[in-house]
């Protein structure tokens, strides 16, 4: 066997396997695992039908204009803003950052080598997900288009060019952020800094054409995708190549896909190798200063340790983190940008919601993608064992973990209620009964994640992407948050046919606190004795 397909072997075996996946081996709990493919497959088809729904309306309204290629560019357009988030997330660790690197490198193996195998690992992981992402878009094509034979085998070819582009361009950004980051002492706060203020550019570009009248969110982005398929090529050579069957387009957009992507794997290896030799490297100050201890009570030492290792790990941070801001973001922008959005929560009213519930769905929403307290115990990693022996109850390290998550979402939530309340004038009542029914939200969520932790722990990971993005506790606790904002939709629509919009808010402010309160007495009852099972 040749050295890149033993090492390529032998990456493969690591990163996907039931294992990898669960943090535990299948076979020793068939129960559990059982459950957990049942409850990924239900919220995978909880996903694929919501937002298949969205496109279906869009591809009816596109065929009956003779414009449905224009779904071709809706394809090219979310594949690629997939690949733009989960290769500036993802490249830093898997590429430049390599946790695993210290061990590869001495051994016989070339640059290129190295980096292609890290690439393949990277790019099958992308393609999953860019697949999961553009299926329901796929399938609204297909349906109102009905392609044929030869439509079909270039849709299939394509879809494996349309990240390579994306790839090139975001792995050199990600490159020149770790290598800017490993500048400076605080290396991992610039590198949070640098990919929030990306990422944030990213949705607001998206976002900005979604407001139109329309409430369709995805109708008013078709300008958005007329004008990037006349400024950047490969989008329009996508979809002339699969809906004209037009064989030049088809040509052009494999050549310009395949050229750059073959010279960044060439050219940029030792690039890669350098990068990752500097991040190794420590940044230590020339001043000496005199170590202080301060004593702290329990909870705020855990607690002060668990903001250390949010900002520690970058990855953390911007998974974990960017609901809130965008939260906060949106709430800043409905004072300068009432109308606009009054006039959309205006459209929704028209079928019945309230503009507060509406308001209350997106805060629940951002709310819902802050999961620490499903994943905080898994990335103390091979560590956990130094937590376990200190002289502090079991209980008390999973509360102040919970309460972390809680510490995360509760504060932004308040603010940004009060500001939502400012910029369209709601009244103190509604107000307050608002900030009740998140917080209640934002709790019961935690709560749900530290059960899911406990259950799901997995300690053996080459990265914390792995734990962040990849893990089925991480699925399970974002899905969760999704389950929760639906069922206690049910109950709203329940309700509000007997009782005001206040009682009936308040009534399920009751049934969250209820069931996080039980969440809370279970974690309490189970976590000694789960402590002592974990296999750090």
């Amino acid at each position: 066997m040749t050295p890149i397909r033993a090492l390529l072997s032998v990456s493969l075996h690591e990163n996907f396997n039931l294992k990898r996946l669960l943090g535990r081996n299948a076979s020793k709990s068939k129960k559990t695992t059982v459950f957990i493919v049942i409850a990924l497959l239900y919220a995978l088809g909880a996903f694929l039908v919501s937002f298949g729904y969205m496109f279906m309306e869009l591809g009816n309204i596109l065929s009956q204009n003779n414009a449905i290629e224009i779904l071709l560019m809706f394809v090219f357009f979310y594949a690629t803003i997939m690949t733009v988030l989960y290769t500036l997330f993802r490249a830093n660790g898997s590429l430049f950052h390599c946790k695993d690197y210290d061990i590869i490198a001495p051994m016989p193996f070339s640059p290129i080598q190295i980096v292609t195998v890290k690439l393949i690992i990277m790019m099958i992981n992308l393609y999953i997900s860019v697949l999961v992402m553009i299926s329901p878009i796929l399938f609204a094509y297909v349906w109102y288009a009905t392609p044929g034979f030869l439509n079909i085998l270039f849709l299939i070819v394509t879809f494996f060019f349309i990240p390579l582009i994306p790839v090139v361009i975001c792995s050199f950004l990600s490159m020149i952020i770790a290598r800017l980051a490993s500048l400076f002492r605080k290396s991992n706060l610039v590198n949070i800094i640098l990919m929030f203020l990306i990422f944030v550019g990213i949705m607001v570009l998206s976002f900005s054409y979604s407001f139109s009248g329309q409430a369709n969110l995805f109708i008013g982005q078709i300008d958005l995708m007329e004008i990037m398929g006349k400024i950047y090529m490969p989008m329009k050579w996508f979809a002339q190549a699969i809906h004209q069957n037009n064989i030049l387009s088809f040509v052009f957009y494999v050549i310009s896909s395949a050229i750059p992507f073959a010279l960044f794997v060439v050219l940029l290896s030792k690039m890669i190798v350098k990068t990752n030799s500097l991040t190794i490297v420590t940044h230590t100050s020339g001043k000496s200063k005199p170590i202080v201890y301060v004593q702290k009570g329990i909870y705020k030492t855990l607690i002060t340790k668990e903001f250390r290792k949010f900002f520690n790990v970058p990855v953390y941070a911007l998974n974990s983190g960017i609901g809130m801001v965008m939260l906060f973001l949106a709430a800043i922008a409905s004072l300068v940008f009432s109308d606009y959005v009054a006039q959309y929560l205006g459209l929704m009213t028209t079928i019945g919601m309230p503009f507060e519930l509406l308001i209350l769905i997106f805060i629940c929403f951002c709310t819902s993608t802050v999961y620490t307290s499903a994943i905080t115990i898994s990335l103390e990693g091979k560590n956990f064992w130094i937590l376990r022996s200190m002289p502090i109850l079991p209980n008390t390290i999973v509360r102040a973990k919970l309460f972390f998550n809680i510490i995360l979402s509760v504060p932004i939530i308040l603010l940004s209620i009060i500001v939502f309340a400012i910029a369209f004038k709601i009244d103190l009542l509604m107000m307050v009964i608002m900030i009740l029914v998140a917080s209640s939200f934002a709790v019961l969520t935690s709560v749900i994640g530290t059960i899911i932790n406990l259950y799901l722990p997995k300690f053996d990971y080459i990265n914390e992407t792995e734990i962040v993005k990849q893990s089925a506790a991480a699925l399970l606790a974002l899905f969760s948050g999704f389950a929760i904002i639906v069922i206690d939709g049910l109950l709203y629509f329940g309700l509000s046919q007997l009782l005001p919009i206040e009682i009936t808010l308040m009534l399920i402010v009751i049934f969250n606190g209820l069931i996080a309160m039980s969440g809370f007495w279970w974690v309490t009852k189970v976590t000694e004795n789960l402590f002592i099972k974990f296999p750090a």
